[in-house]
């Protein structure tokens, strides 16, 4: 009995402060402690590592977003250039088209000074193959009509007075007036009115158009074209003319002579276009 009693004692729980057959139980309070002093300190490392990795992908995130800043920069600055450079290619490919249009002109220029040249040549000779036909004419009229003189007029033209005269209907300035007379025939020149028939004559093949005839003062004093003195000549002005006007608006005053719808003389603007009348006297050869 002693004996069971005894071993029943051997379960009884340690005495407060002590140990009991041979074990001895660590202090209260001594365990929990170390163990949570772990946790905070596996706490302190995750939250270090998590602020660390937020750092990194702030970090990150910011040199993404400036890395891509430059590379739009680079790609704009890119973009750019390229623009410039096909811009520049451009203005280079379109020099380079005007320099062979303005080369084209150039050579088409010098062909037809070349053409120029040789229709002048072609004229020439036409003029003077017309010059010999004309005096062959001459030569059959005048053996036709048994006549003894010395000249005759070239075809279209009419003869009085011992003058050819050729009379146009298609308006000219008088410059141009007196190119086309000078063109139509050697010799040849814008009327000259030496007598008051000479003028009748005129008169009746040019009433009631306006006509230019070869008296001007462009420098200040009449004088007939041929040089023949204005003042050995009959004049014929209307009355009041010439009058030097100025409100024609055209510029300048009224230099040149012209038949008025009456035949009488009246100053105008030389660049006025009007009838032409020509005169010449041609001997044959």
């Amino acid at each position: 009995m002693s004996k069971d009693y005894q071993d029943l004692t051997s379960l009884d729980p340690p005495e407060e402060g002590g140990y009991r057959s041979g074990y001895r139980m660590p202090p209260s309070g001594l365990y929990f402690p170390s163990v949570n002093r772990s946790s905070r300190l596996l706490y302190s490392l995750f939250a270090l590592c998590a602020l660390l990795l937020t750092v990194i992908i702030i970090v990150v995130a910011v040199n993404n977003s400036n890395v891509k800043q430059t590379q739009k920069k680079q790609e704009d600055s890119l973009s750019n250039f390229s623009l410039s450079v096909q811009s520049d290619f451009q203005a280079l490919r379109g020099d380079e088209g005007n320099m062979q249009e303005r080369l084209s002109n150039l050579e088409d220029a010098i062909k037809k000074l070349q053409t120029d040249k040789s229709v002048e040549l072609v004229q020439k000779t036409l003029q003077s193959l017309k010059n010999t036909v004309e005096a062959l004419r001459c030569d059959l009229q005048r053996m036709a009509n048994n006549d003894s003189k010395s000249w005759c007029c070239p075809e279209n033209w009419v003869e009085f007075s011992g003058s050819c005269y050729f009379f146009s209907r298609e308006g000219r300035s008088w410059d141009d007036s007196k190119k086309f007379c000078a063109s139509k025939s050697p010799g040849a020149y814008l009327v000259v009115l030496n007598t008051a028939l000479e003028q009748e004559f005129v008169e009746k093949k040019t009433i009631p158009e306006y006509t230019w005839i070869g008296l001007t003062d462009v420098d200040g004093e009449w004088k007939w074209e041929d040089g023949t003195s204005y003042k050995d000549t009959p004049q014929n002005w209307i009355p009041d003319q010439p009058d030097e006007h100025y409100g024609h608006g055209l510029g300048g005053g009224e230099d040149c002579a012209h038949l008025h719808r009456t035949g009488q003389w009246n100053d105008e603007h030389c660049s006025r276009t009007f009838n032409v009348v020509c005169e010449q006297k041609m001997a044959a050869p």
